[in-house]
Order: structure tokens, then C-alpha cells, then sequence
């Protein structure tokens, strides 16, 4: 089983230092909308990892899918800083 980190590049960075190899980054024009299906579907992927900006540009109906989703477990993390 994979964990699977998702988001843009300053997000991701730290994942890929400590060898996680399965990331996608996703770019400010990009809607990872595809990315959040393929990982979904994927019997491969145990844990999926994102942060709360990528959250936010996808879909009512894939956010929902991804917030309900018990297979693979999906962590949202927050990059708000106080």
C-alpha cells in the first residue's frame, strides 16, 4: 500500500526529502480534480495527503468524494500559518 502526497510544489517538498515517491504536483492553473479521482480509485493507495488550498479548487462533488472517502484515507493538512 502507498501513501500518495498531492498539491503544489512548496507543499510536496518536504514528503519528497524524506522519500516518499508517489507526489503529484499540481500547478496554479491546474484543477487536480483528475489526480484526486485516479488516486481514489487506485486499490494501491492507502493514505492520500493534501493540503487545504488544493481542497479548496476542487469540485462540490469531488470534495465531497474525497472527504467521505474511508479507502483510501484522505488527510487534509492546513497551511495557514498564525
Amino acid at each position: 500500500m502507498d501513501i500518495a502526497i498531492i498539491g503544489k510544489e512548496e507543499f510536496t517538498l518536504g514528503f519528497r526529502l524524506v522519500g516518499i515517491s508517489n507526489i503529484i504536483d499540481i500547478t496554479d492553473e491546474e484543477n487536480p480534480t483528475e489526480q484526486f479521482k485516479t488516486l481514489l480509485s487506485s486499490k494501491d493507495t492507502a493514505i492520500i495527503i493534501t493540503d487545504d488550498t488544493t481542497m479548496n479548487v476542487l469540485d462540490e462533488r469531488t470534495r465531497d468524494d474525497v472527504e467521505s472517502s474511508v479507502q483510501p484515507v484522505v488527510l487534509t493538512l492546513s497551511t495557514e500559518t498564525s
